[in-house]
């Protein structure tokens, strides 16, 4: 009774179909003590698992190999017991009988030079009534180990057995269901953000493929004893989902900024305009004697020296030292026409464009891109995750924050933050300075781009351990 009880158990704990079938089928044998036994698991009415063990005579139990003829006699034999409907079938001796499912385990009889007599059948059946698998056990035997009909009390305890296999397997396919909606709804969200804009690209799935391959080089160090840290299935599932999400808020940030391709934008052909119209009000006050010819000509000089000015700072990644004053310069500066209506050669916030130190936005344009982690949290949190997934939500938000505290949003520091964190960090920083579809730099090359995460671990900022590890995988820049 104790091992029954303790099989019972380890049926309804076990999470995993194949072991679930393993431990069904080999429990069942052993309380009924029969010879053969056949295990088959269905999805979809498509046979996905099959396993045959053999006891030959009161030996151990062991694996018997079954080729795909009589593995698909097997199954075209179950089809037809299931057809019966869910309760369990016996049979004293198959050789009395002549329904088409018993001329089919005697023809598997001649395969095997076998012969079956007597025969229990327990179809698994879900909670949606879904019929998912089945238990054939074949030949019972006495202590001399001839066959006889299985007792009413074995077939009890293996109905039991059955239905709890049953629950036990509806759990499972249930997990499975909760798992493949998240990933469903993980995947559309990952479509969503990498396709609002041409500029992210793959951006997310790169991003998950380098922490993944972090991930396994993490394992590697552990297995050979050279690191602490290790990434079971779950663990790592979760990095892959919150690598996955990490720009979810980036469903929310304007296009006009994440799209900002240069410094000025659509603003440029708004100061061309405007230059043009203040050529040709220099032009007039110079007909009306209200200019000289050579107070005129500086004038057109300088317009034509600012243009391109502005043409060149537009478009450089990071602004010039020598353009600082000029800019600054002609930020101030103002045509004031006859009437006294003025007219200012750049507006504030087209000069703030062009003397941005680094990029293509400005401070509150930057802070409006830098939302978009905490949108991507808030956003999250919306969403309930099963206790399985309950950290993805902590690891996409954190992939801006620095281990020195000067990262955003919330300035943590490196005790602070999960080893997910900074591998998504150093992942996210990779990513930015290769990839080859960002509108406001072009791609530096591999070699370049560890020089530079190098160079911000030695500050500090990023774990240098984790930018080794991402070295080491010789992943593709781009």
């Amino acid at each position: 009774m104790s091992q029954l009880i303790h099989t019972m158990i380890s049926l309804v704990r076990q999470k995993n179909a194949n072991r679930l079938g393993d431990l069904l089928l080999r429990a069942s044998m052993d309380f009924t003590h029969c010879d053969l036994g056949v295990f088959l698991l269905f999805e979809n009415n498509s046979l996905i698992a099959f396993q045959q063990l053999l006891r030959s005579r009161n030996l151990d139990l062991r694996k018997k190999d079954a080729d795909a003829g009589q593995i698909a006699l097997y199954e075209a034999a179950i089809h037809l017991f299931l057809k019966k409907g869910t309760d369990p079938i016996a049979a004293n001796n198959l050789y009395d009988l002549s329904a088409p499912e018993y001329a089919l385990l005697k023809e598997l009889d001649s395969y095997q030079k076998y012969q079956s007599r007597s025969l229990l059948f327990f179809p698994l059946v879900l909670t949606n009534q879904e019929r998912a698998g089945a238990l054939l056990l074949i030949n019972s035997l006495d202590d001399q180990g001839r066959p006889v009909p299985f007792s009413a009390e074995i077939c009890q305890e293996i109905h039991d057995l059955a239905d709890l296999a049953s629950v036990a397997l509806s759990n499972i396919h249930y997990l499975h269901d909760i798992r493949l909606q998240m990933n469903s709804f993980v995947d559309a969200m990952t479509t969503a953000i990498d396709e609002r804009t041409p500029y992210n690209g793959n951006h997310s799935r790169k991003i998950t493929g380098y922490c993944l391959a972090v991930c396994d080089k993490i394992n590697e160090k552990y297995e050979t004893g050279e690191g602490t840290d290790f990434f079971d299935e779950n663990r790592r599932e979760q990095l892959r989902m919150g690598a996955l999400l990490h720009d979810l808020g980036k469903l929310i940030t304007p296009l006009e900024i994440m799209n900002k391709p240069t410094r000025l934008s659509a603003h440029q052909s708004k100061i061309e305009n405007r230059f043009k119209l203040i050529r040709a009000y220099q032009y007039i006050d110079y007909l009306e004697h209200r200019q000289t010819e050579e107070e005129y000509e500086k004038e057109i000089r300088y317009l034509d020296a600012s243009w391109q000015l502005i043409i060149e700072s537009n478009l450089v990644t990071q602004l010039k030292v020598h353009s600082i004053i000029p800019l600054q310069i002609l930020a101030g500066k103002v045509y004031c026409r006859p009437s006294g209506e003025t007219l200012p050669y750049l507006t504030p916030h087209e000069a703030e464009c062009l003397m941005i130190p680094y990029g293509t936005l400005t401070f509150q344009e930057r802070k409006i891109m830098q939302e978009h982690v905490i949108l991507t949290r808030k956003l999250l949190r919306q969403v309930h995750f099963t206790k399985d997934y309950e950290r993805v939500p902590i690891f996409a938000s954190r992939h801006h924050e620095f281990l020195d505290g000067s990262g955003y949003p919330d300035h943590l520091t490196g005790d602070q933050l999960s080893l997910e964190a900074k591998i998504l960090a150093v992942a996210d920083i990779y990513d930015a300075l290769t990839a080859a579809d960002r509108p406001y730099k072009d791609p530096i090359s591999r070699e370049d781009a560890f020089e530079i995460l190098q160079d911000m671990a030695d500050h500090g900022k990023i774990d240098p351990w984790l930018v080794s590890l991402l070295q080491e995988t010789e992943l593709p820049a781009g």
